[in-house]
């Protein structure tokens, strides 16, 4: 059985609907944190992209309690446990990130989410992402390693190298 919503002391998470994708794209574009969010300057094909969720990914939207406000998301792709994030710019610095994705981590490990227990998660953030890099390490992430992303252009099979990326692995003690 399937968890749809979660509390912490400040915060709810509960399962994301097609509404709240919308809503959290039309946000990042609107805000400019497209870069961000993908390690990419917004382009035409990436704005396709996004416009639809990525299949696989278990989504929850994150909102304040209080004021049914949504300030981001949190996601997993269970076939490799990788994690994902976005916390609104405006809402960032209240450790919000850092508390759902502490709720998240517990959930999703001891099995409520998918009703299979998981042993670790993976992370990845670019390098000079120093807020991500520190709400993985305050969530209780190891850095494990640092490595590079790379695109691929099609037409000219040219390779380019768009930035380090830091990697993290959580598992339980």
């Amino acid at each position: 059985m399937k968890l749809k919503e979660m509390q912490t002391d400040r915060l709810t998470l509960r399962e994301m609907n097609m509404d709240d994708w919308k809503d959290y794209v039309s946000h990042v574009v609107e805000a400019d944190e497209i870069f961000l969010q993908y390690g990419c300057e917004a382009c035409e094909e990436l704005l396709d992209e996004i416009q639809e969720p990525t299949p696989g990914v278990i989504y929850y939207s994150i909102s304040i309690t209080d004021t049914d406000q949504r300030i981001g998301y949190i996601g997993i792709l269970e076939k490799n446990d990788n994690i994902e994030f976005h916390i609104y710019k405006e809402h960032r610095n209240h450790h919000y990130c850092t508390e759902a994705l502490k709720a998240f981590l517990r959930a999703y490990l001891n099995g409520e989410m998918t009703g299979e227990k998981h042993e670790s998660v993976f992370g990845e953030t670019l390098s000079k992402n120093k807020p991500s890099c520190r709400v993985l390490e305050n969530a209780g992430f190891k850095k494990e390693g640092v490595g590079f992303g790379f695109s691929i252009d099609e037409e000219t099979e040219k390779i380019s190298c768009q930035s380090a990326r830091r990697m993290y692995l959580y598992k339980e003690d």
